[in-house]
């Protein structure tokens, strides 16, 4: 049996006190959400999964018998539940992803959309793109790859809830990147820069679908210290694109696309002024 500082909260739960339930909330409840999102794409959906697997917790806690980290326990409920919501939902594919951005980007641009807040509905579509992405994954990828890369558990781990050995898991994990990978390098131009990128072309698109929200007028002036967290969270995503997904290696010329990242970011941080 695995002891650890979650021993007594078991015995608690398992003793139906009440505060152990909302301790155990606020301890995996944001976990358990995002691995429902990102799995799903959707917050309705996740919300309803995330209930789901506590109460399944509250009626199965009896059961649970030390032989697994309690978190991984819960992790496993809920990748069940997406599962179901998998076989339930359409499934999608790289082609059928790719086609509905290329239709996407023949809409065009929406002329309505000031350049200050271009940049944000920028991050919103890269944003949803890896999402959408992640989403064609086949199943057993899309959960290796979201709780080994996204949310940094240990392959073991991921063995363990996904009930695989810990090389089939590897396997999973290292097929997810290449898939991801090669539709990146084809149609997307941070990873590829002969690519044209329809980041802007697909603004009017995803405005109209309501993937994406405006900015309200008085947001544009943000404070230097909100756009600063924004243009550093942006960086760090491209690199983490690059060394995710890079196997065994980033591209060689990484150090330049980064550089040239930064300075097509005209923001405030990576200015040459000073702040």
């Amino acid at each position: 049996m695995i002891l650890s500082d979650t021993t007594q909260l078991i015995q608690s739960l398992k003793d139906r006190e009440p505060e152990s339930f909302a301790l155990l909330y606020a301890t995996y409840g944001g976990k358990i959400y995002e691995v429902a999102y990102r799995m799903t794409g959707s917050q309705a959906e996740a919300e309803d999964i995330t209930q789901e697997t506590f109460l399944q917790v509250y009626r199965k806690v009896d059961d649970f018998r030390g032989q697994s980290q309690l978190y991984t326990w819960m992790y496993a409920i809920a990748k069940n539940l997406c599962y179901r919501h998998f076989q339930r939902a359409k499934k999608s594919s790289f082609a059928s992803f790719e086609a509905l951005l290329d239709s996407g980007a023949e809409i065009g641009p929406s002329s309505a959309i000031k350049a200050w807040e271009k940049q944000e509905l920028v991050r919103q579509i890269k944003e949803g793109c890896l999402t959408g992405l992640v989403r064609c994954l086949a199943f057993p990828q899309r959960m290796a790859f979201i709780l080994h890369i996204l949310l940094h558990l240990p392959v073991r781990n991921v063995a363990e809830i996904l009930d695989k050995s810990e090389a089939a898991t590897k396997v999973l994990i290292h097929r997810a990147r290449k898939n991801l990978r090669n539709f990146l390098c084809k149609n997307c131009s941070v990873y590829e820069p002969v690519n044209p990128c329809h980041c802007e072309d697909l603004l009017g698109f995803s405005l109209k679908q309501g993937w994406i929200e405006r900015l309200a007028s008085e947001k544009r002036n943000l404070p230097d210290v909100e756009q600063i967290e924004e243009e550093i969270k942006s960086v760090r995503e491209v690199v983490e694109l690059y060394t995710q997904l890079s196997v065994p290696h980033p591209p060689q010329n990484f150090n330049r696309r980064i550089q040239q990242f930064i300075v097509e970011q005209e923001g405030v941080i990576f200015a040459s002024k000073k702040v």
